[in-house]
């Protein structure tokens, strides 16, 4: 499987994981690629590690600053109130990954 597909493959999965989170009003806070696992061969993802997680009212801004301050949001950086479901989807992710040469299987 090619890295374009994969990495396709694997925005596709953390859409549907941050939308079933999202649904269920609990937010992640702590997206990395240390907390995403990918299972090559069953071609599963996982999102791993929700100490920093937090459940949220609809609409309700986030004041709280926590997560790995390498991949934080402007939003929190700044210190400001920010709509938790939005920073979770921008999929800060992505240019880590492309950083870092792309995903590694774990088998």
């Amino acid at each position: 499987m090619s890295f374009s597909h994969q990495f396709t493959s694997l925005r596709i999965f953390l859409i549907f994981i941050f939308q079933y989170c999202h649904r269920l009003h609990v937010v992640h806070r702590d997206l990395k690629p240390e907390n995403v696992v990918f299972f090559e061969r069953l071609g599963i993802v996982k999102l791993t590690d929700f100490g920093f997680s937090n459940q949220f009212d609809p609409g309700q801004r986030l004041q709280t600053s926590c997560g790995s301050l390498a991949y934080s949001a402007p939003e929190i950086l700044l210190g400001d109130a920010y709509d938790a479901p939005a920073v979770g989807e921008k999929l800060k992710l992505k240019n880590s990954l492309l950083q870092n040469g792309g995903l590694r299987g774990r088998k």
